[in-house]
């Protein structure tokens, strides 16, 4: 939905918007502390570090899952490249979010690593 959004420029290859409300995807990935200066009640600040959390492990176990079987059935997943993208692309998520879960917590103490890790 486009309610509460308002777009202050839009040029060639840059758009830029501002909106009066958060949806949950961007309170996870807030990276500017902006959600860090307002008042979210503890329960619900809970909520957000066990989803945080859980939601990327729940990944990085399908994903090992998925590697360790693609490596088990080599011969048939590997016949066409197809199976080579399928492989490479669950690497590249896995390594994606282990970086993510480390860098959660040593983000918030070391400022820089957060826009590395993003």
């Amino acid at each position: 939905s486009d309610e509460g959004v308002e777009t202050l420029l839009s040029s060639g290859d840059r758009v830029e918007c501002v909106t009066n409300h958060l949806t949950s995807f961007a309170v996870l990935v807030d990276h500017r502390g902006i959600i860090e200066n307002e008042v979210i009640p503890e329960r619900e600040r809970l909520a957000l570090t066990v989803i945080g959390y859980i939601g990327p492990a729940i990944s990085i176990v399908c994903l090992i899952i998925s590697i360790v079987l693609m490596l088990i059935f080599r011969k048939a997943v590997f016949k066409a490249s197809l199976g080579y993208i399928h492989f490479n692309l669950c690497i590249a998520l896995l390594l994606g979010l282990i970086t993510l879960v480390a860098g959660l917590e040593a983000s918030s103490n070391i400022r820089w690593l957060c826009g590395l890790i993003a």
